[in-house]
Order: C-alpha cells, then structure tokens, then sequence
C-alpha cells in the first residue's frame, strides 16, 4: 500500500512539474523587420511568466560575395534573469562601408535572426538607401539638398498626393568645393517604403564651376505601380544624387578626373484610401488635353467634336455600375451623360462622346466640364475636397454668329426736301470679342428716293471699334412726309443687325416743282414744231415780197 502511493505521489510531483515548464512563456517585442542607415539603435522587450535566465544573440549581417562589409550589433544586456517580469534591451548597430558592399536597397539578401536562448524571435533586414551605391562624395564637394514638391496637374497638393497627379520636385544642386565639376548628371528613383521601385530617370548632364549652385526641376507621373504604393499604405521615398567629374588643373593634381557623388532622399505620401474616380488622359479630336489645357487651332461652327477620356478608379475600394460622366457647357447646350460599369480599385474605363458645335455659337474660348458622378448621383470627392471634375478648352471661330454689331444714322449734309439731295452719316461699331467683317446696305428706299453715292460696304473691324459710313440720296420732288430705309449688316453670309432710318421729307419749292412736272421730251417737240413753222412762215413771206 505504502509503495502504491509513493508511485501515485511520484507521477503527480512529475505531471506538476510538467505543466509548469509548458506553462512558462517567455516573449519578445520591438524587433524591427529592417533597418537603414550606417547606424541606429532600437529597443526590445523581453518578458516571462516564469523564474529563467536569458542569453541574447544577433548575428552580424555581411554584404557577401568576398567583401568586407558588415552590419554589426552591440547589446547593452545580452545575458540576465527575469523573474515573472521584463526587462527592455537597447540594441545598437553600425554598417562598415555600406555604399561600396550593399546595394542600394537591396533587403531580401541582407537578413540576421534574433535570438533569445537559441530560439528565433524575429528576422532583421537590412536595406542600404544612400542612393551613390559606393562612390564616395569627394572632399565633400558636391550637395543635394532636400527636394521640393509641389503639383504640376491633379488633385493633391505639396504633402498629400494622388494616384495619377503630375508631381514635379526642385532639388538644388551645389559645388561647395574649390574645384570645377564637368559632366555632372542628376538621376531619380521613387520607392515605396517597403522597397518597390515604382519609377526612375536621369535629367541631361550639365558643368558647375566652383561655388555654383543649379536648381533641377525632376517631374514624374503617379500613373505606374497604383497597388504597390497602396500595400505600402501610401508612403513613397523619392531618392536623388548628382554625380560629377571633379576637374583640377593645378600642378601635382590628386583629385583631377575623380567621379564624386552625393545623395539626397524625401518622403512622399500617396492618398489611396478614398472612393475616388476621377477623369484622366482626356483627349479632344484625338489631341491629349490637361486640365485647363486649350485644344490647339480652332473649331468652326457646326462642325462634330471628339471628347474621349479614361475615367481612373483611385481608390483601393471597387466601385458599382451607376457612376457616370457628365459632359456639360450652357452656351453650347451641351449636357452629355454617360454611364459606367463596375470599375475595381485601381481600374479602369474608357469613354467617349461626340458633339456639335451649334451654328449660332459666338466666336470665343468655351470650356468643357467633364464630371464623375457616383450612384448616388453625388460627385466624386476626395477627402481633402477634392472634386472629381476637369475642365479643358476649344476655341470657336469661323461660319459662326457674333455679337449683333452697334449700328446708328444720322443727316449730316443738305436736308430732307423733296427734289434735293441729303447725306447720311451711318456708324457700326463692332461689339464682339472677335475682329469681324461686315457688309452694309440700305433697303427699303426706292418707293421715296435713288442712292446717288455710297462709301465703304465692306469693312472690317476689330473688338469695339467703330466705321463711319456715307449715303448720299436724291428725294424723289413728289414726296412729302415720313419716310423710312433699312440699314442691313451682314458677316458670315448671315444678317447680324438691321436699323431703321427715319427721316421727314420736306414739300419742294415752286420752281422745284414746276421744273419737276415738265415733260422735257413733249417740250422739246413743241418747240421744235414751232421753230420748223416760224421757218416755214419766214421763207413764205420772204417769197411774196419778192413777186
């Protein structure tokens, strides 16, 4: 009995003791996944639930391939104990040469594993971001300094970008130094932060003497990479560095044809969380248009319009069938709605319309709205108020209607009496934006008078300015009273204006009238009679006298 429980006490101390070693647990926190630079420090916890001692490792990471380059770590503690508590290390690091023996962010082979008494608690990478990837910065003659963001066309602005906005970055580069630079050549990189390459270039080589600065200016679309910037959760790094031939003409030179090269990096941050569609790569007679861009040349009247267009979904969340596009300018009548389907995030779809210039439109610059609307019939905004609308221009000119010109008339010489002549003094003044040309004629006037002489009946005037034209009429002598003529002004084939003349003819004088009702031709005959029978009666006498 005795040596049954002796066993039974045996196996309980033994399963006791059992489920206090599973039960103790030990965790660490604050490992980094990566670190940069040519130095740093971060700090980890170490907790456990139970009475152990703790041995601490990390490894040193080395650039490999025969190089001599290392990441080494220094521990404040890497050996204590810890009694149901914790206890925070501070880890620091530094990178022997980390331009010539690791590429430039380049994470995935350069990795070490912490460890807590042999076991891994987490994997460190290391990324090497001087963008010079090994060429040293010569006595330190060569800066870049920071780049400047701003906005070149799209919704966002200096610290919160868009997908597909133009940004454009000024990067001042120096020659601090007491030599000549030749050949210096300026290339980009943007990365996400997690080390995806999304774009790159190099801008034309230039010299830069002495105590010379030369200020760049780097433009770069967000049109490439939409999900890889939103898995990075919107955060970009645009990295710069000038590259030179130092030039050093002096006796016993040590420096003269050394490559030099400074780096230079700024953080960018990509909005990629809102519901946002917005139009893009809008073309107009298959002419590629940016917002507030004027289509080049000019439209005429009537003739058919092309607007085509992308419509982007910049958001990271799928938008529904029922959006749509509103294509829209009042003076043109214009008010064109288009429908989209479903488009996923970071999608896209295309659209297209046609239109027709009306024949009345005025000759002027109209802009054309093109907004996306959600199912909701709510325009597209972002979350800084940025409207999903774009507007670009077209000039009108030619077989179109203008502005009805000014035209007026007045007497001016002689006066309005019957048997006389009277002069008209007629004015236009052109009240269109546009230089037009005109043509006047009068009408109306043959019942009452005949149009003796006539100036200039085509003319052409620019915006506001004005034509002084004559009319000289002969008034028929039988008319008396009230009388009326037209002014008609026509441009483009088309009667723009129209102005009624009056005027008060006066009753002629007696002699005007007496001569006015005299058949000449009956006069003449008669007189010609008479004279023939004078003659007749003058030879007749002349021969009786003689018998």
């Amino acid at each position: 009995m005795e040596k049954k429980t002796g066993i039974i006490f045996a196996l309980v101390f033994a399963s006791l003791f059992l489920m206090s070693f599973a039960s103790a647990t030990l965790t660490v926190t604050g490992v980094p996944s990566q670190i940069t630079g040519s130095s740093g420090q971060f700090t980890i916890t170490i907790s456990s639930n139970t009475s152990e001692s703790v041995n601490l490792s990390i490894p040193q990471i080395t650039s490999g391939q025969g190089t001599t380059g290392v990441v080494s770590f220094t521990v404040s503690n890497d050996s204590f104990s810890l009694n149901k508590s914790s206890k925070s290390v501070s880890v620091n690091y530094s990178v022997s040469d980390p331009n010539g023996y690791f590429n430039f962010l380049d994470s995935s082979s350069y990795s070490t594993t912490l460890k807590v008494n042999g076991v891994s608690y987490g994997t460190i990478y290391f990324k090497n971001t001087n963008f010079c990837q090994g060429t040293p910065n010569v006595v330190n003659i060569l800066r870049v300094d920071s780049p400047d963001f701003s906005i070149t066309s799209g919704y966002g602005d200096s610290s919160t970008w868009y997908l597909l906005d133009n940004i454009t970055a000024k990067v001042d580069i120096e020659n601090n130094g007491n030599y000549d630079l030749r050949n210096v050549k300026v290339q980009w990189a943007l990365y996400t932060t997690d080390g995806n390459k999304i774009d790159s270039g190099t801008l034309n080589t230039f010299s830069l003497n002495s105590g010379n600065d030369k200020t760049v200016s780097i433009n770069f679309p967000l049109n490439n990479g939409m999900n890889r910037i939103d898995n990075s959760g919107g955060n970009v790094v645009l990295y710069v560095k000038a590259t030179g031939t130092i030039r050093d003409t002096s006796v016993n030179s040590i420096y003269d044809g050394n490559q030099t090269c400074s780096s230079v990096s700024g953080d960018g941050y990509v909005e990629t969380g809102d519901d946002f569609m917005v139009p893009s790569e809008v073309t107009m007679n298959g002419n590629i248009l940016q917002n507030g861009d004027t289509l080049n040349g000019s439209v005429s009247c009537s003739s058919n319009v092309n607007l085509a267009g992308t419509i982007y979904n910049i958001g990271s969340n799928d938008q529904p069938s029922g959006s749509y596009v509103v294509i829209y300018n009042q003076k043109l009548g214009l008010n064109q709605i288009i429908k989209l389907g479903s488009i996923s995030a970071f999608s896209s779809q295309d659209f297209s319309a046609n239109f027709v210039i009306p024949k009345n439109a005025h000759q002027q610059i109209y802009g054309i709205q093109l907004s996306v609307y959600d199912d909701n019939n709510n325009l597209y905004e972002s979350s800084n108020n940025d409207q999903a609308v774009k507007t670009v221009y077209l000039n009108v000119s030619g077989g179109c209607s203008i502005n009805p010109p000014i035209v007026g008339a007045t007497i001016v010489s002689g006066e309005a009496q019957a048997g006389k002549e009277v002069t008209i003094q007629a004015y236009v003044t052109n009240n269109d934006t546009q230089t037009a040309t005109f043509v006047l004629a009068p009408n109306g006037y043959n019942s009452w008078a005949n149009l003796v002489n006539m100036s200039d009946s085509t003319f052409t005037l620019s915006p506001s300015s004005t034509k002084d034209l004559y009319m000289t009429f002969a008034i028929n002598p039988s008319v008396q009273g009230a009388q009326n003529f037209n002014l008609i002004i026509t441009s483009n084939g088309q009667i723009v204006s129209q102005k009624q003349v009056s005027l008060n003819v006066a009753q002629g004088s007696f002699w005007n009238n007496l001569g006015s009702n005299v058949n000449w031709e009956l006069v003449g005959i008669v007189a010609l009679n008479i004279i023939l029978l004078v003659a007749i009666i003058f030879v007749a006498v002349k021969i009786l006298r003689r018998r």
